[in-house]
């Protein structure tokens, strides 16, 4: 401390003590007022504080938010007698708590103490009165970002915004870009309501209050890449259940059955990389099992819930998974495992049962070997590119075959077709050599399931 500040403390302490003493006994509790002050705040440092009533959330209290050196923190605390105090992590369970005591300082401060850190003295924020108020938002599944001028916006894909605000006191330009989350298409822009952009990105001048959307919807084409490799494997006494979760991640069950009671299961969800077909996950949790002699859980115990690893996909149908918590050191290589009289055989791509699939595949090749164009038009997924045309509709298809036939090796290896057991992956269900690929748009909705042609190939000239 400061030589003259020492002094004055010590003669504050002094004159604090001789009041007390002369009003005969301690000092007055406090009155406990309602807190009041809020906004946007900063200390001599640059650092800086905003403080936002929350009121529309199940637990009522007061969003505080700091930018301190490098450290950023948020989260809703309450009001403790004259002060806020809590925890600013408390939404982030695996980050070290950050607790703070917020109160008032002067007649428009703010005092804060990060418990077992520093104080922190706050000023209000002198913000320019705005004249000019945009708001950007999102219609759909989608993110935005701005940037002054014509400067390209930075797209943080880890911290992706959904809406954002800006005032200003005169006319500026601005750059806004927007683009997609997984499994979704970027449509359009819109200016309060109305259409202005079917660009992602579009530069504009702010010279009047207005709110821009950025408008996305669902791709219809979209398949979680994932779906290339869900079913079953197994890898000795281990198997594994690869799943599809959300639009791109996976989610797979490890069961590892260590005797006739006991399995020891691993639970994971992480993305798949589709350039290197590898899942670098984290958070895997790790359960023991003990079952009963009816088969019922009798105990469960966790062993871990932070492991981390790797799962590589191969194109062999294999996997290899490397878990960095292995008591082994070795990886596993696990193969795929077919299931050929399950019902539920193409649930992967469809929720008809397999013999409903397999007539139905059975009934095109027929229509396909016998150049059946007319049957095969009202079963066809349009639009659909054949030979490097576009059809749009039943009839283009059928102007467009008028003068074609199936090329001979195409036809020998659809004869060959028994439409049983058949080949499918995320890009639907293929049988013969690839002459035909059918999927069931419908598939993961509340829709009756129905199979579609999406490829058709082996068509040559007459």
């Amino acid at each position: 401390m400061n030589p003259m500040k020492r002094v004055l403390s010590f003669f504050l302490c002094v004159l604090l003590v001789g009041t007390l003493a002369a009003c005969g006994g301690a000092a007055p509790e406090p009155e406990i007022g309602e807190w009041t002050r809020s906004g946007y705040y900063q200390d001599d440092e640059g650092n800086m504080l905003s403080v936002t009533l929350m009121e529309d959330v199940v637990e009522p209290g007061w969003y505080v938010g700091v930018m301190i050196g490098e450290t950023m923190a948020g989260w809703t605390i309450p009001q403790e007698g004259n002060a806020l105090h809590g925890n600013l992590n408390g939404g982030d369970e695996s980050a070290e708590p950050f607790v703070v005591t917020l109160s008032e300082e002067g007649e428009d401060g703010l005092l804060l103490v990060v418990e077992g850190g520093e104080t922190y003295h706050f000023r209000p924020m002198e913000l320019p009165e705005a004249t000019i108020v945009v708001y950007i938002n999102t219609e759909g599944w989608g993110n935005i970002a701005y940037a002054e001028g014509e400067n390209t916006p930075e797209i943080d894909p880890e911290y992706p915004a959904q809406s954002a605000y800006i005032g200003l006191a005169e006319p500026e330009t601005y750059t806004f870009a927007a683009w997609p989350q997984a499994g979704n298409l970027f449509v359009k822009w819109t200016k309060n309501g109305e259409d202005i952009s079917t660009e992602p990105q579009i530069t504009v001048l702010l010279d009047e209050s207005a709110e821009y959307i950025a408008v996305f919807e669902e791709d219809p084409g979209w398949q979680n890449p994932v779906m290339n490799f869900v079913g079953n494997y197994q890898c000795d006494r281990a198997r594994a259940l690869v799943e599809c979760a959300g639009n791109e991640d996976a989610f797979i069950t490890i069961d590892w059955g260590s005797s006739a009671w006991e399995l020891t299961r691993w639970l994971i969800c992480g993305r798949l990389d589709t350039e290197t077909l590898t899942i670098d996950y984290a958070g895997c949790s790790k359960t023991l099992l003990v079952y009963d002699e009816n088969g019922d859980i009798k105990s469960q115990e966790s062993e871990y819930e932070d492991g981390t690893g790797t799962i590589a996909f191969h194109e062999d149908g294999t996997f290899t998974w490397h878990e960095d918590q292995s008591e082994y050191g070795r990886d596993m290589v696990f193969e795929w495992v077919p299931v050929t009289e399950d019902p539920d055989y193409y649930s992967f791509v469809t929720a008809m049962e397999k013999s409903e699939v397999e007539d139905f595949c059975l009934t095109v090749r027929n229509a396909f070997l016998d150049e059946d164009w007319e049957a095969l038009a009202g079963v066809i997924r349009y639009p659909i590119e054949i030979n490097g045309t576009e059809l749009k509709t039943a009839e283009d298809f059928l102007a467009f075959m008028k003068d074609k036939t199936v090329a001979q090796g195409d036809r020998d290896a659809m004869a060959e077709e028994t439409c049983h057991d058949m080949f499918f992956n995320g890009q639907g269900i293929c049988f013969g050599s690839g002459e035909i690929w059918v999927i069931d748009p419908h598939y993961m909705t509340d829709e009756a399931p129905v199979l579609q042609i999406i490829a058709f190939n082996g068509i040559v000239e007459r």
